[in-house]
């Protein structure tokens, strides 16, 4: 079987793999996790309210942690998230991974998240534990596109979790059938407002907040790791990489 997750939006990637200090500093016990920053009260005369929702998934009775819409779509809330397989494992980046922007860059080259955010303990809409699959990503056009990651799995059997941040109970899993579609996405709900401004939601998960959110200039394309600038932020804001 095959199980897409599609992440659209300000989803922010913190990888074990890129962690500082390296591996025996990294603070989660899986090595992939996706966060959906919630505003912070200084920023929002910034940045543009962002509604975190996830489709493609079963109708079922997610325990008020997913709040179904009537289109389709569930509103996350305080939701931790992550795909349960059978008969696959690793997880792997191909390399148009990327095509998704870093948070370090010239002006900005000791970007670090904040643990207690990263453990889900404040300011996180949701997150999604990602432990295996193989990740791409591709830009939604040639000069402001925003950056799109696909997870990508091949199991035997699959099923969503769902349980609270940081700790909980979580709902009965749900069976997930093959060629399911999910879709996690956390844009804002004006597209209008100036582009840039999304980018600095992600800053709401580092350890120092700057007073206003910085600006990210840089044009969409596939370059190097090596190479910085990456990408910038377009139409339905961007994924970001972390550190």
């Amino acid at each position: 079987m095959i199980v897409t997750v599609d992440f659209v939006g300000i989803c922010t990637h913190v990888r074990q793999s890129r962690w500082p200090g390296g591996p025996g500093a990294w603070p989660l016990a899986v090595p992939h996790r996706v966060l959906l920053p919630m505003m912070p009260e200084g920023y929002k005369n910034f940045i543009p309210e962002h509604i975190p929702l996830i489709s493609g998934i079963p109708d079922a009775d997610y325990g008020g942690l997913l709040q179904a819409r009537g289109d389709g779509t569930y509103l996350i809330g305080g939701a931790a998230l992550s795909i349960m397989v059978r008969g696959t494992s690793g997880l792997d980046y191909e390399d148009s991974w990327t095509r998704i922007p870093q948070m370090s860059a010239d002006d900005r080259p000791s970007v670090v998240a904040n643990v207690d955010v990263l453990s889900g303990n404040r300011d996180l809409h949701g997150l999604f534990d990602v432990d295996t699959g193989t990740f791409s990503a591709w830009c939604t056009g040639p000069n402001k596109g925003a950056a799109v990651a696909r997870l990508t799995i091949n199991p035997a059997l699959a099923w969503l979790s769902v349980r609270p941040i940081p700790i909980g109970i979580p709902s009965p899993l749900v069976a997930l059938p093959d060629g399911s579609a999910i879709t996690v996405s956390h844009r804002s709900k004006d597209p209008s407002t100036n582009d840039f401004s999304h980018f600095g939601l992600h800053f709401v998960l580092a350890t120092s907040i700057p007073a206003t959110p910085p600006e990210n200039r840089t044009p969409c394309s596939g370059s190097a790791r090596s190479v910085i600038p990456i990408v910038d932020l377009g139409p339905g804001c961007s994924n970001t990489d972390y550190p």
